[in-house]
């Protein structure tokens, strides 16, 4: 009533055009997007720019480029920048992030180049993929959302996961090349230097 909620699809993602080149899907051209949104909405300030997981570094880098066009953010459940470097850190094994980074990183290539590229692979994959997901995933993401005491838990976490091959593979492959950007991007270098109010969910 009060408020209007503006919101976009990621370059290559869902409704969004799919990028030409990976050298143009990276986090700043996504906040730049964001931007432009603002200047054809005619929006003169944010009242509050909000950020999910990938949005949090969109957020904090749209906060450093365009510091005077919002008047706070609200940050959930996201990093600074090196997102795949943070993987396992939780497990204080001393090494542990590095070597999950470069694990995670050729994972990602071997999906964009040997399973995005060939349709019959991503086929069969993403067939099994769903098999695998009916059996295994109630169960698991069940115990998880008990655990956490968030029933809703349950319903994001499986939409998450059908999400990886329900759009092709022209979807999943972008969704690798963002993963990548984000590893590839940190924000840290200006945090200080950001005035605006912001709350951090986690």
């Amino acid at each position: 009533e009060h408020f209007t909620v503006v919101t976009w699809d990621y370059r290559g993602m869902y409704g969004s055009e799919l990028p030409k080149t990976t050298a143009s899907v990276s986090v700043r051209a996504l906040c730049e997007d964001g931007y432009d949104l603002m200047q054809h909405l005619k929006v003169s300030k944010w009242h509050c720019i909000f950020g999910w997981s990938t949005g949090v570094q969109v957020a904090l880098e749209y906060l450093g480029l365009h510091p005077s066009s919002t008047e706070r953010a609200f940050l959930i459940n996201g990093s600074h920048g090196h997102t795949l470097r943070f993987l396992g850190s939780g497990l204080c094994i001393p090494g542990f992030s590095a070597l999950m980074s470069h694990i995670m990183q050729i994972g990602l290539f071997a999906v964009r180049f040997a399973i995005c590229a060939s349709p019959k692979i991503f086929g069969r994959l993403s067939r099994l993929w769903f098999k695998v997901f009916e059996i295994a995933a109630p169960t698991a993401l069940r115990y998880k959302a008990f655990m956490f005491g968030r029933a809703d838990l349950e319903y994001t976490m499986a939409t998450n996961l059908v999400d990886i091959f329900n759009h092709g593979p022209d979807h999943l492959n972008n969704m690798c090349r963002i993963l990548q950007a984000l590893d590839s991007h940190s924000v840290a270098y200006f945090l200080p230097e950001v005035q605006v109010p912001i709350l951090l969910v986690s």
